[in-house]
Formats: C-alpha cells, structure tokens, sequence
C-alpha cells in the first residue's frame, strides 16, 4: 500500500506549479513558528475532543448525535481562541493567517456570493446516502450469512474494478454532457443504489444477488465520484487552488461521515431493510439542491 501511494507523491513532485504571480510572504522562521501554531492548535483540539465524553446512552441518538456537533464546534472554537491569541502575542502575523486561511475563504464567498452556503451545503450532502449505508455494508454481508472471503473477493477485488469502470464512465459523461447533469445523475444512481441494499435485505442469501448489488452500488458510487471530483475542481480557484480544494473536500465528508458514527443505532432500532431505504430518502434533498445549483450558480473561474 504504501508503494501504490508513492504514485502520488511522484505525481506531486514531478507536477509543475500554475503560472501566477506568487508573494514570497513568509521567511523561513516565520514558516516554523506558523507550522508550530497549527500543530499545537490541532493538538488541543485531540485533546478537548477526547476529554469531552457523551454523557448520553447509546438509546438516545439523537441526542448524542447533537452533543457530537456540539462538541467539535467547541473544539474549533478553541483551536481559533489559540491562534487568536498567538497572534495577539506577535507568535504569528494576522497578515499570514488572514492571506493562508481567510483569503481564500473570502475569495470563494466573493466569486459565489448568496449561493456560496448552498453549494457548501451541497458538497457536505452529496455523498451522505452512500457514505452512511458503507459503514454498515461489511457488517451486513456478514450477518446476512455471507462469509469473509466471498466479501473479500466480490466486495473488495471485484468491487474496486467496478468503481473504476464507474469513475471512467462518470468522466465520460461528465464530459459529454456537462458537469451538473453528471452530478445530478450520479447522486441519483448512489441514491437509487441503497434500494438494492433493502431488496438484498429480504432476499434469500444467494451469492448472485450479492455479485448484483455490489456491482451497482460500486459503478454508481465510482460514477457519482468521478463527477464530484470534476465539479469541485471546477470550483476552486487557481490561485488557492490547494486550500479550496482542501475545505472542499473536508466539509464533503465531515457530515456524511459524523452521520454515518450513528448507522449501528439506526440499525437495531429500524432493521437493515428500513435503514437502506432510510438513506436512500437522505440523497433525495440533493437532487433538488443541484436543480436549483445549476440554474442559478454555474462555475465561475
């Protein structure tokens, strides 16, 4: 594994930066006192984050499910509170905070103005429906009565081609029909996916419909990837091109993902077959959202 992700790195290095025109801001020393500030910032944030425990019980979800927002947003609110205060103590310049983290904020609020929040709400929801049923995909097939090395071999051999061939299908279409109407048909498809998941639920346990299932499931999450990926590389601009991208692609995890900590309670309290429909219905809001998206907030350079 850790051969295959020197193909990145080597990628990264050999890739040649944009042409634009670059401030030299920071001298060196200043670079390590940054650096040492946000490694101390993120390391009070493990540690408020694991001092802070749910004094709620496992019955109550939604309840801890509140408390868990709660409590990374008090986490960030700390993590803020230091930097603030470093940079009233001259540790680290405003300047350098407000050009690294503000700036190209403010210059994706700029380009999108009043649809800036829906197409960030759009990226946090985009990959919910499949993001919160995957965590309980394993543990399904086992309790389904499938054994471990059919899952490894349909699940995680044949699975991966399958995404693969989803992801060059997705560009393709991507490609041929534009970005939006990708995005639209790939939220559909992942969504409409978790249906199989509910029909597998209360079939017999026959290693041909496990094959079908995971075959769909991986071509259209593969597919719906694929354009996710094309329409935030679209939204970043080419000048914070690596700290948009970043945000973007923490804040499409980051509430599928905290959902999705919750999935083993949905499922002893509705069942399996309940649940899968469950999350199929959570896809549905982002179909309306990339409607209105689309109409109304194309990608501007």
């Amino acid at each position: 594994m850790s051969i295959f992700m020197l193909v990145g790195i080597f990628g990264t290095l050999i890739s040649k930066e944009p042409k634009i025109k670059r401030e030299k801001n920071l001298k060196n020393h200043h670079h390590a006192r940054f650096f040492l500030v946000i490694v101390i910032s993120v390391a009070f944030f493990i540690y408020s984050y694991s001092k802070l425990n749910n004094p709620f019980s496992e019955d109550q979800i939604l309840l801890g499910f509140i408390f868990a927002i709660s409590r990374i947003i008090f986490c960030f609110l700390i993590v803020f509170i230091i930097i603030y205060f470093f940079t009233l103590i001259n540790i680290v310049s405003a300047k350098s905070v407000k050009r690294s983290y503000l700036n190209p904020i403010m210059n994706f609020l700029n380009r999108y103005g009043k649809f800036a929040f829906l197409i960030l709400l759009l990226i946090s929801l985009y990959r919910i429906a499949d993001v919160v049923m995957g965590v309980m995909a394993n543990i399904f097939y086992l309790e389904k009565g499938y054994n471990i090395s059919q899952i490894a071999t349909y699940s995680k051999f044949f699975g991966v081609f399958a995404t693969i061939l989803g992801g060059f299908i997705g560009g393709y279409f991507s490609f041929k029909y534009g970005t939006m109407k990708a995005l639209f048909f790939g939220a559909f498809i992942a969504a409409s996916s978790n249906l199989l998941f509910a029909w597998l639920a209360s079939s017999p346990t026959s290693i041909k419909f496990l094959i079908t299932v995971i075959t769909a499931d991986n071509i259209s999450s593969g597919f719906a990837g694929a354009a996710f990926v094309i329409y935030l590389s679209g939204l970043t601009s080419v000048k914070f091109t690596a700290t948009q991208y970043a945000l973007f692609s923490s804040i499409m995890l980051f509430l599928p993902k905290l959902i999705a900590g919750y999935s083993g309670g949905w499922v002893d309290l509705i069942g399996y077959q309940n649940f899968f429909i469950l999350t199929a219905i959570l896809g549905v809001p982002v179909l309306f959202l990339i409607i209105w998206i689309g109409r109304f907030a194309p990608i501007k350079d």
